[in-house]
C-alpha cells in the first residue's frame, strides 16, 4: 500500500495493525498505528475511517485509565458517525463511552447511554451487541441496588443471546441472574444458575476461576 501509495488500503490496514498491537499488548504501537491510520482517512476525506480509529484510539486510553481522554475520542467518534449517518457506529461509540462512564462510578449517566445505543442496535439488526448492552444496564442495576429490575433485564438478554446462540453472551447472563438471586436470598436458585454458566464456560474452552 506505501509504495502504491493507495491511501484507504494504508489507512485499513494500519487500522487491523492497531488492533493486532493491543491485543499484544503493545499499547503505544497501537495507537501510533491507529493515529496514522486516522490522519490517512482524514487526507482521503474517509469519514467514517476515521471515525474508525478514534474507536480504537479511545479504547486504547480506557486500557492506559486515562478516561477523560477515551470519553472525548469516543465522542469526537460520535460527532462523525451522526454527520455521516452511521448508525451502527453511533451505537457503538455510544456504547464504549458508557462503558467508561460506569468505570468512573457514573452508573447512572452509563445507563443513560447504555439506553440510547439500545433501540440502535436492534435497528441496525446487531443482536449480538443488543444482548450484551442488556446485560450491561442490568449490571449498572444491580450496583445500584435495583435487583428486581436487574433480574428482569438479565432474563431479556439470555433470551435474545440464547435466541442468536451467543454462548458468552448467555453465561454472561446466567451469572449475572445468579447473583441477583443471590442478593435476593434464593440460594438454590443462585447456585443453578452459577453451575449453568460454569459448564457453559467449560464447554467453551474457558477457566472456571
Amino acid at each position: 500500500a506505501r509504495a502504491q501509495n493507495a491511501k484507504l488500503l494504508l489507512a485499513r490496514a494500519l487500522y487491523h495493525e492497531g488492533f493486532a498491537l493491543e491485543n499484544l499488548n503493545d499499547l503505544d504501537g497501537a495507537m501510533k498505528a491507529a493515529e496514522e491510520s486516522g490522519r490517512k482517512y482524514e487526507s482521503a476525506g474517509d469519514r467514517y475511517g476515521l471515525a474508525s480509529t478514534l474507536e480504537v484510539r479511545g479504547q486504547l486510553l480506557d486500557d492506559r485509565g486515562d478516561y477523560p481522554g477515551a470519553l472525548t475520542k469516543f465522542n469526537d467518534e460520535l460527532a462523525i458517525a451522526r454527520q455521516v449517518g452511521n448508525r451502527k457506529a453511533e451505537a457503538s461509540a455510544l456504547n464504549h463511552m458508557a462503558v467508561v462512564l460506569n468505570e468512573q462510578g457514573s452508573g447512572e449517566e452509563a445507563r443513560k447511554m447504555y439506553e440510547k445505543a439500545l433501540p440502535i442496535f436492534l435497528e441496525v439488526s446487531d443482536k449480538r451487541n443488543y444482548g450484551i448492552t442488556l446485560i450491561n444496564i442490568a449490571g449498572v442495576m444491580k450496583d445500584s441496588g435495583d435487583l428486581n429490575g436487574a433480574k428482569k433485564t438479565y432474563d431479556e438478554a439470555l433470551t435474545v443471546c440464547r435466541e442468536i446462540n451467543d454462548q458468552n453472551g448467555v453465561s454472561l447472563s446466567l451469572t449475572g441472574i445468579g447473583t441477583v438471586l443471590d442478593g435476593l436470598g434464593d440460594s438454590a436458585g443462585a447456585k443453578k444458575m452459577l453451575e449453568q454458566a460454569v459448564a457453559l464456560d467449560l464447554a467453551g474452552g474457558q477457566s472456571s476461576a
